[in-house]
This record gives structure tokens, C-alpha cells and sequence, in this order.
């Protein structure tokens, strides 16, 4: 039986927890096994920077979380930008 999610110490507004049953098993079980320090710099994001956090590869996100307050801004910056980039370049389906 798998172990209750760690969620449940990080505590979450009825918005966020709306969001996170929302998500996909597998993205429930990924944000359950982050530290509780993860979890709570998570819900600090935007909504397009949770977005870019999935995208993110587990060592990219602990790089994120051991830089100062301004290096994540610069990196945001950075990450939102080419998540639009690949937006743009993502042929529309036709309709």
C-alpha cells in the first residue's frame, strides 16, 4: 500500500488543493515525494511557472531551489521565455 502523499504536512489552500486533485496520479505521487520545502516553493509560482516546473528535470528543479531570490527571477524569466518559444513553434491543429 503506497504511503500517505506528504501533502497532507504541507498545508494548501482550498485552491491549491483543487489543483492538485486535478492532476495526474503520476504528478500527484511526484509532488508527494518532494521535501516539504519543495512543495511549499511550488505553490509559490505563477501559474505558468508551475507550468515550466514540470518540464523541469528533478536536478534542474533542486538548481532552482539552491539559488538566491534574484537568480530565480533571472531564471523564470529565462524558462517562460523559451516555453513560449516552443508554444509558437507547436503547429495548431486545424479547426
Amino acid at each position: 500500500m503506497p504511503a500517505a502523499p506528504s501533502s497532507t504536512s504541507t498545508s494548501m489552500t482550498t485552491e491549491q488543493r483543487t489543483e492538485y486533485d486535478a492532476w495526474m496520479s503520476d504528478l500527484r505521487e511526484d509532488f508527494d515525494a518532494w521535501p516539504a520545502e519543495q512543495q511549499t516553493y511550488f505553490w509559490t509560482l505563477d501559474a505558468d511557472q508551475r507550468k515550466g516546473y514540470w518540464a523541469l528535470s528533478a536536478e534542474q528543479r533542486a538548481q532552482i531551489q539552491a539559488m538566491t531570490a534574484e537568480q530565480r527571477a533571472e531564471a523564470w524569466k529565462s524558462i517562460i521565455a523559451q516555453m513560449a518559444q516552443r508554444e509558437a513553434a507547436t503547429p495548431k491543429p486545424a479547426g
